[in-house]
């Protein structure tokens, strides 16, 4: 398969592009760490793969669709394409600064959607090919101390479902991904214990599954996304209680 990814300069990117180097496919990687990705092409390089890397912040929207017409451009077919950058300001009860509330929305939302177009074009006429979100259990329930991000991945959500009913008659998958807490330097930055949290391999495991069974929705781990579900659907007086407890550790300075 040839396979794009971006966010491959840590945690889920860089494991899951290192995975499907392993298992022999062509592969394509966007990040802003270029180390990362010489590591990942080195690897590749080791077993004879091939593997191309692009340096580029997701937030360069000009330049993120340049790179995204050449792949169209040289590749015949796209198989699958990963659009895994994503950030987090983190928790935090202050009030969030426009600047990193823009850059927060600009990445997790409108970036994903300035890679997937020229990829998009390039599916229709191949018919078929499979897209993939990388949203967040945070995209069900809006929690006071993550503001853009749970925003982002709120409207990622319907974002995902808008395509996925748009695209199908020309035989393109859209695959949403909803993890809750993996560990990578994304979660290190919260200073709360983690509901379920899981190891990077069981997390990369579930993504993996996910887009080889082309599932609509995957949220995760199993327990876990349930109770978010069950949260986000009782009366709003009561969830808002429950939030707010829940949530009291993020606020501490």
């Amino acid at each position: 398969m040839v396979i794009v990814i971006t966010g491959v300069g840590s945690g889920l990117g860089f494991e899951l592009a290192r995975r499907y180097i392993s298992k022999g496919h062509k592969l394509y990687l966007l990040s802003r760490n270029s180390e990362s990705m010489q590591k990942l092409s080195d690897l590749a390089k080791n077993i004879g793969v091939e593997c191309f890397y692009y340096e580029v912040d997701v937030n360069d929207f000009e330049r993120l669709q340049y790179i995204s017409n050449e792949i169209c451009q040289k590749e015949p077919i796209i198989d699958v394409v990963i659009a895994n950058a994503g950030i987090s300001a983190g928790h935090n009860a202050s009030v969030q600064e426009f600047t990193v509330f823009r850059r927060i929305i600009n990445i997790n939302l409108l970036g994903v959607h300035a890679l997937f177009e020229p990829f998009i074009h390039k599916m229709i006429s191949q018919k078929g090919g499979k897209l993939v979100i990388i949203s967040s259990l945070a995209s069900f329930v809006a929690m006071p101390t993550t503001l853009a991000y749970s925003a982002s991945k709120r409207a990622l959500n319907s974002y995902a479902d808008s395509i996925r009913l748009s695209l199908c008659e020309f035989g393109i998958k859209v695959v949403n991904i909803q993890p809750g807490f993996i560990k990578t330097p994304m979660t290190a930055k919260n200073r709360f214990k983690m509901p379920f949290l899981m190891e990077l391999k069981n997390g990369v495991d579930e993504i993996e599954w996910a887009i080889e069974k082309s599932a609509k929705n995957h949220a995760f781990p199993f327990v876990f996304a349930n109770l978010v579900r069950f949260l986000a659907i009782i009366p709003r007086f009561l969830r808002d209680y429950l939030i707010l407890r829940l949530s009291k550790n993020a606020y501490k300075k």
